[in-house]
């Protein structure tokens, strides 16, 4: 049965799939744990009964998923369209006398496993499909002459064009929990901090991001999505990507609740039960055995188990998800940290009531500086850096958010040029993560208070910008030049960060 054109049928999910051997390059698959180089061939082990079985299994398995393929050949039709996309491709390539048939990887979602398959066999040469392959050309040039189609079929291949290089399920991910977190000793191991890795912060982004597009085009899931529906692309050169693989056709209850002149669009209340299942899937996989998550991700976990339907509407809620400051590294934690106090220079130099009271409204209920006031450590060597003599009466620190966040960008400032000895600060992140650490949830809340006000959103994009643009897959930025606009002033302050191996 042919896939019907636009629509992603469930394949059998939940599992992974190892790519089958090649036989083209002298190859076979490394079995897991083995100890054999991945350039070259195991040594061959005798062939028994068991193998044998194995071997039929694999073959077996090898085969469905070719068929698939040819099925997916001989009836993929593009909307809007009346013919097979790959017939007619197959017919213009036996006039070009070329015998390599191009095919979309996104076309082979209808099948996940063959889509695994495929996505994950580093061998071009594809030689488990070139029987399909072939078969598929022979039945579509019957007006070819026989010496010139024998020569047609025999020659055929195919290849892969937007294939990634590793496709993995959202259940796979849950033996890899480790992988998410990093776990960071601050302040020679007198405080430990778990922070969500490259891996994990992309991870959640992906996710994100693909929900967010599909809202904005008015598709909902209604939050009726499992995380086998939940599969993670990446590409070479490109931020990881998600598809959530089930369809978002509104069931007949979401359905009745739509607006009866915009049946197209999903409501509030659908996109609000999207986000709520995104946090039930996602948040487990970086909590540790007490229940408790990274630094800011307890508070992008709030906010989507809290959201409301009006909420999750706002331009400035879509905002705090695309650059949240969970999903972004300690240096551009810390780059917008500082931007964010140069923004506030400016905004005390206008009369605006709104930016007055998020500027003077305390931070926390009790006040912040009693904690570091008599602290002997880092903290308190920071605190009274800034003030030359310990006289409270002249304390240039305030009960206030102004105040709180100059001393953010305080310590990223001084911790490691003024503190010696004991206090001394090693990592390049230690100091964003020690903030995060003492001072939990101010510079969240400060972002979403400025974004309600229309205030961050080019900020944060050129926070992000320097982000992704610095990174790489495999660990923090290591060393970038990274430019921050002062809004006061006009100029760039250049900043040079460098981080460490963890």
């Amino acid at each position: 049965m042919s896939p019907s054109p636009g629509t992603l049928q469930q394949g059998s999910t939940g599992r992974s799939y190892h790519p089958p051997p090649s036989r083209g390059r002298g190859t076979q698959e490394i079995p897991p744990g083995s100890s054999a180089s991945p350039h070259r061939s195991p040594p061959l082990a005798p062939l028994h009964r068991a193998g044998q079985h194995q071997q039929q299994q694999l073959s077996s398995k090898n085969s469905l998923l070719a068929n698939s393929l040819l099925e997916i050949l001989r009836g993929y039709i593009l909307d809007g369209e009346k013919c097979a996309l790959y017939k007619a491709e197959v017919a213009s390539l036996a006039r070009r006398g070329c015998s390599v048939l191009t095919v979309d990887f996104e076309h082979l979602l209808t099948n996940i496993d063959l889509a695994l398959a495929i996505g994950n066999d580093n061998d071009s040469s594809y030689q488990w499909l070139r029987s399909v392959v072939r078969a598929f050309f022979n039945e579509q040039c019957n007006e070819m002459k026989n010496e010139q189609r024998k020569k047609f079929v025999e020659g055929a291949s195919v290849s892969f064009s937007n294939k990634p290089i590793e496709v993995f399920p959202l259940t796979e991910v849950k033996a890899k929990k480790e992988d998410l977190v990093r776990i960071i000793k601050i302040i020679r191991g007198q405080e430990t901090c778990r922070a969500a890795s490259t891996f994990g912060t992309e991870l959640y982004l992906a996710i994100l991001l693909f929900v967010l597009g599909k809202h904005r085009v008015g598709q909902s899931w209604d939050g009726d999505f499992a995380e086998q529906d939940v599969y993670f692309f990446r590409y070479l050169g490109r931020p990881l990507e998600c598809r959530i693989l089930k369809s978002t056709t509104p069931s007949p209850v979401a359905l009745s609740k739509r607006d009866i002149f915009n049946l197209e669009q999903c409501t509030p209340l659908e996109r609000k039960n999207d986000f709520g299942t995104v946090d039930v899937l996602m948040t487990p996989n970086y909590e540790d055995a007490d229940g408790k998550l990274p630094v800011f991700l307890d508070e992008l976990h709030e906010d989507l188990k809290d959201a409301l339907p009006s909420t999750v509407v706002q331009q400035w809620f879509i905002g705090n998800l695309e650059f949240n400051l969970a999903l972004m590294s300690s240096a551009a934690r810390k780059i917008l940290t500082v931007a964010i106090s140069n923004l506030i220079r400016s905004l005390k130099l206008s009369s605006n009531e709104d930016y007055r009271r998020i500027l003077t409204e305390p931070p926390y209920p009790r006040d912040w500086r009693v904690r570091f006031q008599d602290d002997e450590g880092v903290m308190g060597g920071i605190y009274w850096y800034e003030n030359e003599e310990r006289d409270k009466d002249k304390n240039l620190y305030k009960n206030t958010m102004e105040s709180v966040i100059e001393y953010a960008k305080n310590t990223h400032d001084h911790c490691h040029k003024y503190l010696e000895g004991e206090k001394r600060l090693d990592d390049f992140d230690e100091s964003e993560l020690l903030i995060a650490v003492k001072l939990p949830g101010v510079l969240g809340k400060l972002v979403k208070d400025l974004m309600k006000l229309n205030l961050m959103e080019d900020l944060l994009a050129e926070v992000r910008a320097i982000y992704c643009s610095s990174r790489s897959a495999q660990k923090e930025p290591a060393t970038a030049m990274l430019y921050v606009h002062d809004e006061v002033h006009g100029t760039q302050n250049e900043t040079t960060e460098q981080s460490g191996e963890r």
